[in-house]
C-alpha cells in the first residue's frame, strides 16, 4: 500500500491484499502527525480536494468534459 501526496509517500507492507493493523496504525499516525511529512501530506490532499470541489462546478472542466461526451453519444457531435 501506498501513499504518495507530493514530496512525502507512506509505503505500507501488507498480505495477500491485507493491511495489517500495526502498518494502518503507523500509516495514520505519519498522516495525523504533527511532523512536516504530516503537514505535507495534508496540506497537497486539501489542494487535491479543492481542485475537484472547482471541476465538479457548474462549467468546471468534469462539468463540461461529461457535457461534451453527452453530446457525442446522444446527438453524434461535439459542442464545445
Amino acid at each position: 500500500m501506498e501513499f504518495d501526496i507530493g514530496e512525502y509517500s507512506i509505503w505500507g507492507t501488507y498480505r495477500g491484499g491485507v493491511v495489517e493493523r500495526n502498518e494502518f496504525s503507523r500509516c495514520i499516525e505519519i498522516a495525523m502527525g504533527g511532523n512536516k511529512e504530516g503537514k505535507e501530506l495534508r496540506r497537497n490532499a486539501k489542494k487535491w480536494s479543492d481542485l475537484a470541489e472547482e471541476a465538479m462546478k457548474e462549467n468546471g472542466t468534469s462539468s463540461v468534459n461529461l457535457q461534451a461526451f453527452a453530446n457525442e453519444i446522444l446527438l453524434g457531435h461535439n459542442e464545445y
